[in-house]
């Protein structure tokens, strides 16, 4: 899709309906965009990685290299490489483009969550079971695992779960306990400057993520609440806003901020699955949205589109979307839509007889001066829907595929898109820590 064609006007609408679903895979349990919404990867449970085309909706990679269900997925930078994490107390690092296993990490314990540094793909975050996060520094040839947080005896004693986000710049570290905290971490100092407990009990966090412009934490934790906090200069948090169903009392199973960070999305667990969507500044409820028969494990909103992807349980991922208004005047600027009889008054020279030949040569010399501009067909304008602060690389990035076609008897079926080999002396697959 062509994001410049995008009205901007209506940017501020939310997804209301299901259009399409990706190409079935198997049971997923995890998603995730890459930076340019292009590409979809997922974790599945018997341990493989797939990648959609966005726009396809078509499985065009499929990595093979887990013994056990994917827990997290995460995109490098320049998406050319998948980091997932699995039950199977590993971390692998996949080429997106050749298919093939970069890197593989193991563990002592199940690895809950894992992400690639926001600006270097070089530094990974993994948070193991009942242990403390690492952050795994991959330039050298032995990994450089480097604990993180001095934390109480108290929660090492018990073991405690972690997950985990970096912040927009990477050099801080967000993430809550089983017990209920959140620490702030900071990279470049390796210490804690800010640790508080979410409420008076023990409330388990479940999931912790970052907003797109890097100002708001989103926490779910199990006391059926969804926080948001407001990100200070220094780093610290403030809680703003908590959003609830104060009536039914429901568990969260994920949540999200919208592009824009004007919205709260939170997936409910319930069968059918139901999805809540809330205004972040004033916290009112927006609209909740109903899908399958089925209860969700996952969601995620689109990195610039009004597109919500939701992944239910033994069940394809379905796309929401905005209801499109059809817009004439598109196609014809002097097109007015009337939404009612009226009255037609002509133009005062509508009617007036024009110089034909005065007309003809009026549009020659317009003609010869559209023909005279110079066209810059070198540099890439930038697109406003891509701009971001942290945006430096223009690269367009693509996974190139092939159909493989079956002939018989002078007829062929596109089947699964093949692997691309690609040349090695391409900088897209050259890739050393």
């Amino acid at each position: 899709m062509n994001l410049e064609l995008l009205d901007p006007f209506q940017q501020e609408e939310v997804p209301d309906i299901v259009k399409n679903y990706l190409e079935d895979g198997g049971n997923v349990l995890t998603c995730a965009f890459n930076r340019r919404g292009n590409y979809v990867a997922g974790g599945c449970s018997d341990g493989k990685c797939l990648i959609w085309d966005f726009e396809t909706t078509s499985i065009i990679r499929e990595f093979k290299g887990h013994e056990d269900k994917i827990t997290s997925i995460s995109w490098s930078r320049d998406s050319n490489f998948v980091l997932s994490s699995s039950k199977d107390k590993s971390c692998t690092i996949w080429n997106s483009i050749s298919g093939e296993q970069v890197r593989k990490l193991k563990f002592d314990t199940p690895v809950k969550f894992a992400c690639f540094h926001p600006k270097k793909k070089t530094l990974i975050l993994v948070c193991p079971q009942k242990h403390l996060p690492y952050l795994v520094n991959l330039e050298n040839e032995i990994e450089e695992e480097r604990k993180l947080v001095r934390i109480d005896r108290e929660e090492i004693a018990a073991k405690t779960d972690y997950l985990a986000c970096f912040s927009r710049d990477g050099e801080k570290i967000y993430f809550g306990s089983s017990k209920g905290n959140i620490y702030v971490y900071d990279v470049h100092n390796n210490m804690s400057i800010e640790s508080l407990k979410i409420n008076t009990g023990s409330s388990t966090i479940k999931n912790i993520h970052i907003s797109r412009k890097g100002k708001d934490l989103l926490v779910n934790s199990s006391d059926r609440q969804i926080r948001v906090f407001a990100i200070q200069e220094n780093g610290e948090i403030e809680q703003q806003h908590k959003f609830q169903d104060p009536v039914n009392q429901i568990q969260w199973v994920q949540c999200c901020f919208s592009p824009n960070s004007e919205y709260v999305i939170g997936a409910a667990d319930t069968k059918p699955y139901k999805i809540y969507i809330w205004d972040r500044e004033d916290g009112n409820l927006i609209k909740i949205l109903e899908g399958s028969q089925k209860s969700l494990v996952d969601l995620t909103w689109h990195p610039y589109r009004r597109v919500i992807i939701t992944v239910p349980k033994n069940g394809q991922i379905a796309i929401w979307v905005t209801t499109y208004q059809e817009n004439w005047s598109a196609f014809a600027p002097d097109f007015q839509e009337l939404e009612e009889n009226v009255e037609y008054i002509e133009k005062e020279n509508e009617f007036d007889i024009i110089n034909e030949n005065l007309l003809e040569e009026e549009n020659k010399k317009k003609k010869i001066e559209e023909e005279n501009e110079e066209i810059d067909v070198v540099n890439i304008q930038r697109i406003i829907y891509n701009s971001d602060s942290d945006s430096n690389d223009e690269e367009i990035f693509f996974i190139p595929v092939t159909p493989d076609v079956i002939q018989n008897n002078n007829s062929y079926s596109p089947s699964h898109l093949s692997t691309v080999q690609m040349d090695t002396n391409s900088p897209n697959s050259d890739y050393s820590y």
